[in-house]
């Protein structure tokens, strides 16, 4: 294996752990959401944040439409979903990094990547995006 491969994929596979790490913080993110229902401002916050999409003639919201705005429920929604992304996003990059630290060993074939791999196919396989024969 070449110096600049095996540098490369060191590199991935360093980026792979920065990104677990980082993945694990992401846990936190669904306080933001919990504490938005707490104090009863969610339909507020998403009316004046820049990335909820609304259109520019009906940005007019009544007060009643605000107050019966359902903030638990979409607080929790919010929550699992994220919960659940980050969670695969977690196993993703561990099965990579154990992949990429198999082929850095040039331990090609071995049994441990094809369990990896089957978490990976699986993963894909589930996406709604991924296109299934008929």
């Amino acid at each position: 294996m070449t110096k600049s491969l095996k540098f490369g994929l060191n590199t991935i596979i360093v980026l792979g752990y920065l990104g677990i790490a980082i993945g694990y913080f992401l846990f936190l993110t669904p306080l933001i959401f919990i504490i938005h229902a707490v104090h009863n401002n969610t339909a507020q916050t998403i009316l004046n944040s820049q990335t909820f999409l609304s259109l520019p003639s009906q940005h007019q919201v009544t007060a009643t439409a605000i107050n019966s705005f359902p903030n638990w429920p979409y607080a929790m929604i919010m929550s699992i979903g994220i919960i659940i992304t980050v969670w695969s996003l977690i196993i993703g990059l561990k099965a990579l990094t154990k992949i990429l630290d198999h082929i850095s060993d040039q331990n090609y074939l071995s049994q441990a990547n094809l369990g990896e791999l089957k978490v990976e196919s699986t993963k894909i396989a589930l996406s709604p995006y991924h296109e299934r024969p008929e």
